[in-house]
C-alpha cells in the first residue's frame, strides 16, 4: 500500500467528493472527521489536484460514450 491509512476510507471520501481546484480544497469536505485530516496531511505532499474530466470516475468510464460493451 502506498498510503497506508489512506484506503478505503479517506481515500473514498476524497474520490467521492471531488474534482478538487487544488489539494487545499480536500479540507472543505464536510465529512472528515480529525483522525482523516491528519491522514490527509501527512501525505498531502504526494497529493495532486487535477482538472475534471467528465469521466464517469466511479466506474473509468466516459458517461457519453454510446455503448460500455465494447
Amino acid at each position: 500500500m502506498q498510503l497506508p491509512g489512506m484506503y478505503p476510507t479517506v481515500g473514498g471520501k476524497i474520490a467521492n467528493g471531488g474534482p478538487y481546484g487544488s489539494v487545499k480544497d480536500v479540507y472543505k469536505l464536510k465529512n472528515l472527521s480529525d483522525d482523516d485530516i491528519k491522514q490527509i496531511k501527512k501525505y498531502e505532499s504526494k497529493l495532486t489536484a487535477t482538472p475534471a474530466t467528465g469521466l464517469d470516475t466511479l466506474r473509468g468510464r466516459d458517461p457519453y460514450r454510446r455503448s460500455f460493451n465494447m
